[in-house]
């Protein structure tokens, strides 16, 4: 009796069931890819009596035209990768009690997953979608890896109220994996109404994606993406490890697991182009206080792509960052302001006047009201007693404050949204 063997990349594979006559390659019904192999209903039949058996065991099998797993209760693990759908495909209100697995499966026509319940993994890496994949309402209790999807350019993949709103009317974040989404010109990816607080996107050209009603991951105050707070739990790990094991940097320590690595700062500039692209992507929709979170992440991953601006303290990144938190933060500007103009002033009055020398003697009132004249570009006369240190600040205050009323200025613009 022949036995379907089945090629897969450079090995072939013994399925184990009779070949079928109709085949010209020996294949077995499941896996023959014969587009008229239903004609009577055989491979429905085949189709329906295994899963009948509790027996998910689809790997690459050739699905040919229409399919239907509406309301399909998987019992155990479904394995459905390399397979192929040459039509529409319904896993609509399907259960997925244990690991769904579809990578490298090629979708030709519509998959439809609307509410779908996935209770273990869905894996979903390098699939093909050549139509619309439709994830509408449906539930993602464990990770969903989307690692690789291609979307070519006639397709699409659309992910709506992703794990529906509960009684407090919160979407729970989808834990997904969108690393490398490759689309093809034309090809859409469409986020509505769903939480991405735990979703990663590195390699993937968020300029063309998709987003309406979306919610971000928060981080100190901001929207974020999943990757950059990934970047800091990865430093944070290695640092704990180290200050653990003290002496032991480096080495295996003996039952304790393998020794955090630190992000390099190479691992900051694919999050930078992310950041990036969602800049614009909320410009067009005019959405200025995301545009804002979105370009201080885009800042804060350059600054950290790079050892000198991280760690010299008077480096031009650092600065802007303290000082006004990269145009973004008005209310960080305006402290900084109110804490210079007395302090400068301080300054002054405390190393740059010789009280002896001054008569009657120069108070710190006088020296602040001094400070003020020359910030706002007066002239005003200089106090008696001024040594020429006191003459070089004074001239310094000049260009400081001013210049951190123009970040104050820029911070509260930009906070506002009145961007051109």
């Amino acid at each position: 009796m022949a036995v379907c063997r089945i090629k897969e990349k450079t090995r072939l594979i013994e399925c184990l069931r009779e070949s079928w006559e109709g085949d010209p390659d020996g294949l077995c019904l499941l896996h023959s890819r014969q587009e008229n192999k239903d004609q009577d209903d055989k491979f429905t039949g085949a189709v329906k009596d295994q899963l009948a058996a509790e027996d998910y065991n689809f790997r690459g099998v050739f699905f040919p035209g229409l399919f239907s797993f509406i309301g399909q209760e998987f019992t155990n693990k479904a394995d459905f990768s390399r397979a192929t759908f040459s039509g529409v495909v319904y896993f609509n209100e399907a259960t997925f009690s244990s690991e769904a697995d579809f990578n490298n499966a090629t979708f030709l026509g519509e998959a439809a997953f609307n509410k779908a319940t996935f209770s273990g993994e869905a894996l979903f890496s390098f699939v093909i979608f050549s139509d619309g994949a439709i994830f509408r309402r449906a539930t993602f209790s464990e990770k969903g890896n989307f690692f690789g999807v291609k979307i070519s350019a006639t397709g699409g993949m659309l992910f709506h109220s992703i794990n529906p709103a509960e009684e407090k009317n919160q979407s729970l974040p989808v834990q997904a994996n969108f690393l490398f989404l490759q689309q093809e010109p034309g090809g859409r990816v469409l986020f509505h109404n769903l939480s991405l607080a735990r979703a990663k996107f590195t390699g993937t050209n968020l300029r063309r994606v998709e987003l309406d009603r979306v919610t971000w991951a928060s981080w100190w105050g901001r929207a974020a993406v999943y990757d950059e707070i990934l970047l800091h739990q990865q430093r944070w790990a290695h640092i704990a490890y180290v200050l653990k094991h003290g002496g032991f940097w480096g080495k295996r320590i003996p039952g304790e697991k393998v020794r955090p690595e630190k992000p390099s700062y190479a691992d900051f500039a694919p999050v930078e182009r992310l950041y990036r692209q969602l800049k614009i992507n909320y410009e067009e929709e005019r959405d200025f206080k995301r545009v804002g979170d979105f370009h201080y992440g885009e800042m804060e991953m350059h600054r950290r792509g790079s050892p000198w601006r991280q760690w010299l303290p008077f480096s031009w990144h650092n600065l802007y960052r303290v000082l006004n938190g990269y145009g973004e933060r008005p209310l960080r500007a305006f402290i900084w302001l109110l804490l210079l103009i007395p302090a400068w002033a301080g300054l002054v009055w405390g190393l740059g006047i010789d009280q002896a020398g001054a008569q009657p003697p120069v108070t710190y009132g006088n020296t602040l009201f001094f400070i003020l004249e020359k910030a706002l570009l007066q002239r005003p006369a200089w106090p008696e007693g001024i040594n020429w240190l006191g003459k070089i600040l004074g001239s310094l205050s000049v260009l400081l404050l001013p210049g951190q009323a123009a970040l104050f200025i820029l911070a509260l613009r930009n906070r506002l949204g009145r961007r051109r």
